[in-house]
């Protein structure tokens, strides 16, 4: 899909600083591998202060997700969380992390449109909308209780997340949660807060119940602010981004984002059946964490396929959840016309 451009009035817009706000910002956020034309295009300087970042990644997200017009102000010493009003739109996209995997769990990442009724408070949108927005990929879940919900504040140089349930006891871990996953839960909301407000610092994050402080949510010991897990073992190795779960395209074109240093990710298509039609390799822009790869799979017939790809080794089989050994796969069904 084609995307209308942005129009930017700034006095010139090849500014460096431009540039080089425009490449701290989507260092962390990236709701396409489109992106890297961005990053190839930059400088690399030192980084901005958080609030212009997190401006910038405010006016990026939406300006590529729905085209409208960006402003930007002189940057200040205010926190991540000073994002302003600088857009009015109903809809915005945000990034939102989920649970995916059986086994061994990890963290994947969709980027939802959200009703933003004129804000542009990305954290808060972002926090609210994995507590409350199914993914769009039914292998992925968000697991915290139904009815939860969360503010968002910046305060003494951490973030801080009160939440609220009328009906669960958030203080404690859900029967049917395991505690790797209530762990995962607590890292789904300190990845989403930092990526919607482009916090490169990785502020961390303070947890609340209600009018309180916490202890534990959902059992996972929070007396001390939360900070981010290594991606290593939060992050799955690689994520589909494009196509999303049941996109319909022909032929398939699939890009992504790995979160290993990878030379290169391995990927099959299987039929209705199950049965591998085609398979192959796909190399890494490169061998870092956030490098993207890219494969094109042509004259399939009309039909229901599911694209596997999985951190540089051969597929074993099909399997449940997101594949193969739980985090070790990202899978994508698609439709050939």
């Amino acid at each position: 899909m084609t995307r209308p451009h942005s129009t930017v009035p700034f006095e010139d817009a090849d500014d460096p600083r431009l540039r080089d706000l425009l490449r701290d910002a989507v260092l962390d956020v990236d709701p396409t591998p489109r992106l890297d034309e961005v990053l190839d295009r930059a400088h690399a300087e030192p980084r901005r202060t958080a609030w212009a970042v997190a401006l910038v990644v405010a006016a990026t997200v939406a300006a590529v997700a729905i085209g409208v017009g960006l402003w930007l102000p002189t940057a200040s010493d205010a926190p991540p969380a000073a994002a302003p009003e600088v857009l009015t739109t109903d809809r915005v996209n945000v990034p939102v992390y989920y649970l995916g995997g059986d086994e061994a769990p990890r963290l994947f990442r969709e980027f939802p449109f959200v009703d933003g009724h004129g804000s542009l408070d990305l954290p808060s949108l972002a926090v609210g909308a994995a507590l409350t927005v199914a993914p769009s990929d039914p292998d992925y879940r968000s697991p915290w209780p139904s009815g939860t919900s969360a503010d968002v504040d910046f305060a003494d140089g951490r973030w801080e997340i009160t939440l609220a349930n009328d009906e669960v006891d958030l203080h404690r871990r859900p029967a049917d949660l395991t505690s790797r996953e209530a762990e995962l839960a607590v890292q789904q909301l300190v990845y989403t807060v930092q990526a919607a407000a482009g916090d490169a610092e990785r502020h961390p994050v303070a947890l609340r119940v209600g009018s309180g402080s916490a202890t534990t949510v959902l059992g996972v010991p929070v007396r001390a602010p939360v900070v981010q897990e290594p991606m290593p073992s939060a992050l799955a190795p690689v994520w589909i981004i494009e196509p999303a779960d049941g996109s319909t395209l022909d032929p398939l074109e699939v890009s992504g984002v790995v979160n290993r240093p990878l030379p290169f990710v391995a990927w099959h298509v299987t039929d209705a059946a199950g049965t591998i039609v085609e398979s192959g390799r796909a190399g890494v822009s490169a061998e870092q964490t956030g490098a993207t790869y890219s494969f094109t799979v042509d004259g399939l017939p009309s039909g229901t396929y599911t694209v596997v790809v999985t951190r540089g080794r051969e597929p074993l089989g099909a399997g449940s959840g997101t594949g193969v050994a739980g985090d070790l796969v990202d899978t994508k069904e698609v439709t050939v016309p």
